[in-house]
């Protein structure tokens, strides 16, 4: 390396030139240093991509999509971010999230296959070579009733099984009420992306049995009522701050969550429902509320109420 690049500035600019040297090199863990460096001084997603790609140059996948994560929505909208994204989800062996992403975002057909190829031949090395590692973790999966603090956890071990056992696993965890709420509607949201078209038993939030088939469904954010919801909700906030719409959208996220597939039998009136929601914070935010009869918006609230102990039990691990 030139020796005039030791005198470029210790800033955002400097830190990224000697980092992308320092990687043509292929000195990588000198050229990590100052590409996280050059991110701790900008949130750039430059800096970023630099970073993620010496972290994969060491086989650091974990490292490289924990930070990938950090601007996940600019990797999966941008082609060859999406490329280097699946990319990560291979190395770590996220198997489901990577089937999922390849089916949601990835245009070509001969893609799509490619990486279902991929993630094929990573799940009969896993059956081949590693069997009782395998059958240990199933098991051991299996006989878990993860509290809230293990959620993340839990999921993130079920992404590494191969799709037959992550189905099957999956499956019996929606037929099983004492599973938390918050579990069994990740889950089968996780089967809706998946495009499963066989019919599955779950459970809703009152405990009522239910049969549905996923792939005949849409995912939360893609349910009409929900995007109503989130429509009353920004214009109900067109005067607050983005913190305050960013926390408000995740309760209703939760809210829907609990009530997925099923959330348009219980709102019928998204204004009403999201007002309801919205009456605790009024003072906070002065959201000017319609005034209602009396008779009117019981039902969304004691639905609110169900929902939120719902909630209680899910991050209590009941």
């Amino acid at each position: 390396m030139c020796e005039d690049l030791l005198n470029f500035p210790q800033n955002f600019e400097g830190h990224l030139r000697l980092g992308e040297n320092f990687l043509l090199d292929g000195k990588t863990t000198e050229a990590i240093s100052h590409f996280e460096a050059a991110y701790d001084e900008k949130d750039s997603l430059v800096a970023n991509q630099w970073l993620v790609e010496a972290l994969s140059q060491e086989n650091r996948y974990q490292e490289a999509l924990k930070i990938a994560n950090e601007k996940r929505r600019d990797y999966l909208i941008d082609a060859r971010l999406l490329d280097k994204y699946l990319e990560l989800l291979l190395g770590t062996q996220q198997l489901i999230t990577c089937r999922i992403i390849a089916l949601s975002y990835l245009k070509e057909a001969e893609k799509i296959a490619a990486i279902e190829q991929r993630v094929a031949e990573i799940e009969k090395f896993l059956s081949t070579y590693q069997s009782q590692q395998l059958a240990e973790k199933i098991e051991r999966l299996s006989s878990m009733q993860p509290k809230s603090y293990e959620l993340n956890q839990f999921l993130t071990e079920l992404e590494t099984l191969p799709l037959v056992s992550y189905l099957l696993l999956t499956k019996n965890i929606l037929g099983d009420s004492r599973y938390p709420l918050l579990l069994r509607t990740l889950l089968l949201e996780k089967l809706v992306y998946l495009k499963v078209d066989q019919e599955v038993l779950i459970f809703d939030f009152e405990g009522k049995q239910h049969q549905v088939v996923p792939s005949q469904l849409k995912p939360v954010r893609e349910q009409q009522v929900f995007l109503n919801a989130i429509k009353y909700l920004q214009d109900f906030l067109a005067d607050g701050t983005d913190e305050q719409l960013t926390q408000l959208t995740h309760e209703q996220q939760l809210y829907f969550n609990c009530l997925y597939p099923f959330a348009d039998r219980w709102i019928k009136d998204e204004e009403r429902w999201v007002q309801t929601c919205l009456s605790p914070y009024q003072e906070i935010l002065a959201v000017p509320l319609k005034q209602r009869p009396t008779s009117e918006g019981q039902t969304e609230i004691m639905l609110l109420e169900k929902l939120k102990k719902s909630l209680t039990e899910s991050f209590a691990g009941g």
